[in-house]
């Protein structure tokens, strides 16, 4: 009884889901995004760049853009903290002290997350 009751709720926050996100449309408002990692990792990708990030990732989520990013680093050089991400239908651009944009096929995990041990 508890399994049917469960999938039963599933399918209907899915459905809740579904409708509320359909409804929101184009003229979302901006959103605070914060996302809980376990540990900080980093990230390899398919074009050889890495993401390193903190325990606690957030930012300002708007259509295409997440912006005043915290606790997100990329590898130029050196490790240089990333303030802001933006996507258009080709590439992905992240904002690390420099411009950088790579094309949206790079950003396909080549390595899984690996445990370091600072951010």
């Amino acid at each position: 009884m508890d399994e049917i009751m469960n999938k039963m709720g599933s399918y209907w926050l899915g459905q809740r889901a579904n409708k509320e996100m359909s409804s929101a449309g184009d003229d979302i408002e901006v959103r605070r995004l914060t996302v809980h990692i376990p540990a900080v990792c980093e990230v390899g990708y398919r074009d050889g760049s890495e993401l390193r990030f903190d325990t606690t990732v957030t930012g300002t989520l708007d259509k295409g853009s997440l912006t005043g990013v915290e606790g997100l680093k990329a590898k130029v050089l050196v490790w240089a903290r990333v303030t802001a991400v933006k996507a258009d239908a080709a590439k992905v651009y992240f904002a690390v002290g420099i411009k950088k944009s790579r094309s949206r096929e790079a950003y396909e995990v080549v390595r899984g997350a690996i445990t370091v041990d600072e951010f």
